[in-house]
């Protein structure tokens, strides 16, 4: 029995510690700000903490391209 309660409580830290990562992940990546100059084909969002992406549009699909690293 007690092995088995183990398991559970391990479990459960398991499940909690990703809570949190995915948390702080989530508040990392809020967009501080969106920059755009006329004539460019994307955007550069602005990240928490300074990261930047460049997201393009893709006409063809109707969706989004992500760059990440640039500065």
């Amino acid at each position: 029995m007690s092995q088995g309660v183990d398991r559970m409580t391990e479990n459960r830290e398991i499940v909690e510690r990703r809570r949190q990562e995915i948390a702080k992940e989530k508040e990392q990546s809020k967009v501080l700000g969106l920059s755009h100059k006329i004539g460019d084909d994307y955007w550069v969002h602005t990240l928490t903490g300074g990261r930047q992406i460049k997201v393009f549009e893709d006409r063809r699909k109707k969706d989004e391209v992500i760059f990440e690293g640039i500065k």
